[in-house]
């Protein structure tokens, strides 16, 4: 992995130590991975399901795109994501505040879009 890709993932916020070791210290499966997760179908599902009101499929996308991210140590996507599922996790529709989890969304958004912009500036 290059070290400036290296820093920017630092300054993002991914204590990369602790990441890369999780993968035994294998920083190109660590990056593999991680580009992955940039495209990861749980992360547009849930976008997709929101609007539909499918709140129990996000619940899914959302719980687990928290996971995955906090395997890779994306503590910021980690965070969203789980305050998402926190948001949805045994509602009724009507019970959702659309409101509340609009803003969530859109900090999701904001922080996805951080770590993909990163990668794409050093795309293979």
């Amino acid at each position: 992995m290059e070290e400036s890709l290296k820093r920017e993932l630092t300054d993002y916020g991914i204590d990369l130590k602790m990441a890369i070791y999780r993968f035994l210290g294998n920083e190109e499966m660590y990056e593999e991975l991680l580009r992955d997760f940039a495209e990861d179908e749980n992360y547009f599902g849930l976008l997709e399901t929101i609007p539909q009101k499918e709140y129990e499929k996000a619940f899914r996308h959302a719980h687990t795109l928290k996971g995955v991210a906090a395997n890779l140590g994306v503590d910021r996507v980690e965070a969203d994501a789980g305050q998402i599922t926190e948001a949805l996790r045994g509602k009724k529709p009507e019970e959702v505040d659309r409101t509340v989890l609009d803003d969530l969304v859109k900090k999701l958004e904001e922080h996805y879009a951080g770590l993909r912009a990163i990668l794409e500036k050093y795309a293979v």
